[in-house]
């Protein structure tokens, strides 16, 4: 893709309901981006910016003041996206289904907090390796998203047990979630979620592992392996 291929298939177009150009790193600027969000801002329901380094937050601002009807966000890898601009765009589509903002470093729980009391009928959330996530935002996702689907907290270290317990007790629909590199959440919260067949980036622990008892509940410990030569 170039920005004359770009430029040509939307300058005019009043009718574009999903623009997806992540990785558009090179070319794609603000520039570009703000005629499309300006003419379409009344159909347009799906944008996906992952990794377009060259945008900056004054996108997310024409998105978020133009745009009353997105349904999927996504801004993977953005490290532009600021609180404020967030929490406007959270505020003015209140109906997302999916919101992906993996490795946006300069959100706080706060601006998650905001996207899930905004955004009740979210299905899926992306947070991976960010510090977005906490046992209070998760929460707070839990009692007001009951329809989530989909759930990422890969790498987020806030991230326990605790709210792990939460999601799974209030999102009954919870179908996927990834907690890989999340080093306090254990077989204790997950195994109920096994049973009910959610399906997980951790692998289910080997039947020769140990079992403890931790509050009454069982989970599995994989035992300490002592090589001596």
């Amino acid at each position: 893709m170039t920005v004359d291929a770009f430029l040509l298939m939307t300058s005019n177009n009043r009718v574009l309901k999903e623009l997806l150009v992540p990785e558009a790193t090179n070319w794609l600027m603000d520039k570009h981006l703000f005629p499309v969000i300006h003419n379409c801002s009344h159909v347009l329901t799906d944008i996906d910016l992952s990794n377009c380094s060259q945008l900056s937050s004054l996108s997310l601002h024409s998105l978020a003041a133009n745009c009353r009807n997105l349904t999927k966000v996504s801004l993977k890898g953005c490290a532009w996206v600021g609180k404020d601009n967030f929490k406007q765009l959270v505020i003015n589509n209140p109906g997302l289904r999916k919101i992906d903002v993996s490795w946006c470093w300069l959100l706080d729980d706060g601006c998650l907090i905001n996207a899930a009391i905004s955004c009740p009928f979210l299905e899926e959330i992306i947070l991976s390796n960010t510090r977005i996530a906490s046992d209070s935002s998760l929460q707070i996702i839990a009692m007001k998203c009951k329809g989530l689907k989909h759930l990422s907290v890969r790498g987020c270290w806030h991230v326990t047990n605790c709210g792990i317990r939460a999601i799974g007790y209030h999102c009954k629909n919870l179908k996927i979630l990834h907690v890989s590199d999340c080093r306090d959440v254990t077989e204790s919260s997950l195994a109920r979620l096994r049973v009910r067949g959610v399906a997980m980036d951790v692998p289910v622990p080997s039947e020769n592992s140990l079992i403890e008892e931790e509050n009454g509940l069982n989970f599995i410990i994989k035992p300490y392996v002592c090589l001596q030569i």
